[in-house]
């Protein structure tokens, strides 16, 4: 009875230690898990304070560039400001450099509508004087070609050889240059033509007249016996008889003198040949 008794109660205390040791097992586990949590807990605290430590030093590194990107502003502010003064000095230069263009622009607007305006006076009168010159030079250009017609008719009269105004050289000075050699040519003909009369007028006197040659062939005769000025104004009363006796003796050899007549440009203005 009192084994059954020990037993029992030796069972008893036996489960009694087995639920305590299960007991004590539940709390290790949970103290385990919460050694396990703290442990976590701890690293993640760590970790924490380790970002912390970093976002610190970053947030100190960031503050020394924020110190000196203020200080850089600063700088920037204080150059602005300097710069801004600058530029307000050179605005108001301009401004008084831009006053000044505009009182010489005026000043120049006002010059050059009075040098328009004597300009447009001289244009004009120009106009006028060009207008008169053109008319001048119209009349002297159909003057010119009138000129040319009686030039080259009066040089096929003679049998001179004309300058043909479509060549280059009968520009210019070919005009005066056929003037001249006509003039010099008309001065040999007319010389020849005195010769000719002359020596005519002394094939006539020996046609039929006794008169001694010789002494005719020293001109008038004068009288020793007269003054110089009686003798003048008998050869003139001797020229003005043989005036009209002359003129008629002269016809008879106009044909081996004269060239045959023909129509001259000139007479396009109301002039011509006087007829004989």
């Amino acid at each position: 009875m009192n084994s059954e008794i020990a037993r029992s109660a030796a069972e008893e205390a036996r489960k009694k230690a087995l639920e305590d040791l299960e007991a004590e097992r539940a709390r290790s586990c949970s103290l385990s898990d919460d050694v396990d949590r703290l442990k976590r807990a701890l690293l993640e605290k760590d970790g924490a304070i380790s970002q912390a430590g970093k976002a610190i030093e970053d947030l100190r590194v960031a503050n020394t560039e924020l110190v000196r990107s203020n200080r850089e502003v600063e700088r920037a502010n204080t150059n602005l400001v300097g710069e801004n003064t600058a530029l307000e000095e050179s605005i108001r230069g301009m401004s008084l450099l831009s006053s000044f263009f505009s009182e010489v622009c005026l000043v120049l607007s006002n010059f050059f509508m009075l040098v328009l305006a004597g300009l447009k006076d001289e244009l004009l009168a120009t106009l006028v004087k060009a207008r008169s010159i053109m008319t001048q030079l119209e009349g002297e250009v159909s003057l010119n070609g009138r000129l040319w017609t009686a030039t080259s008719d009066l040089s096929a009269s003679w049998e001179l050889v004309p300058v043909d105004e479509s060549r280059e050289e009968a520009r210019g000075d070919g005009l005066v240059d056929q003037l001249c050699y006509l003039g010099a040519t008309l001065r040999d003909r007319v010389r020849d033509a005195l010769h000719v009369g002359v020596k005519r007028a002394m094939a006539v006197v020996c046609s039929g007249f006794s008169y001694d040659l010789e002494v005719v062939s020293h001109g008038f005769v004068t009288d020793i016996s007269k003054t110089d000025v009686e003798n003048e104004e008998r050869l003139h009363a001797l020229i003005d008889d043989a005036e009209v006796h002359g003129e008629r003796l002269a016809k008879l050899f106009e044909p081996e003198v004269l060239p045959p007549e023909t129509s001259s440009g000139a007479g396009e203005d109301g002039e011509g040949r006087d007829a004989d």
